[in-house]
């Protein structure tokens, strides 16, 4: 028995070769939107770290002098009131360091959510006052003011606009008076 052969009736036409170019617009559309999705990712994570770098440095910089073992209470809380007057002039713009006692410490817990304020106000008053109190800081003060602090600088800072790739501007209430800036 011979095998069958296809014979193909007469009006078959064979496609000619195929080829991958040019590519299909929904192929090109697709690809573009690939590309600019990874740059505006791209563009999106350098600008973020490059905002909050700042807050990074000041969180290593409260850390690393809790590994000072010399170091007095009343120096270690003078220095968290450096640190956070000099983040939040960084973040909330001069008119910040107008801002000097109760008014200082009334305008950090300001910036805390609320579910935190309660609970660490006690810490940043002591942060906040510790310049005008006399050098007798306990060891408790200063873990309190330490953990106030680095709570400060988690919580406390505006948020990053993923939309805009800038950081969020809240309007701040400085609380000013023309007595405390004379």
């Amino acid at each position: 028995m011979e095998p069958m052969i296809f014979v193909p009736p007469n009006d078959v036409i064979t496609p000619t070769s195929i080829s991958a170019f040019p590519p299909s617009w929904a192929l090109l559309g697709l690809i573009g939107f690939m590309i600019v999705t990874i740059i505006w990712c791209a563009l999106a994570w350098f600008r973020f770290k490059r905002i909050y770098q700042a807050q990074q440095h000041a969180i290593v910089e409260l850390a690393n002098m809790t590994l000072q073992p010399d170091t007095d209470g009343f120096v270690t809380i003078t220095a968290y009131n450096r640190i956070l007057k000099r983040l939040a002039i960084h973040y909330y713009g001069n008119s910040v360091h107008l801002l000097h006692g109760q008014a200082w410490a009334d305008w950090l817990v300001a910036q805390l959510p609320h579910k935190h304020a309660g609970s660490h106000n006690m810490g940043l008053q002591t942060i906040a006052l510790s310049v005008y109190q006399a050098d007798s800081q306990s060891s408790k003060d200063t873990s309190m003011a330490f953990d106030s602090a680095v709570l400060w600088c988690q919580k406390a800072l505006p948020r990053f606009d993923w939309f805009r790739l800038t950081q969020q501007r809240l309007p701040t209430s400085t609380h000013v008076s023309s007595e405390q800036s004379s």
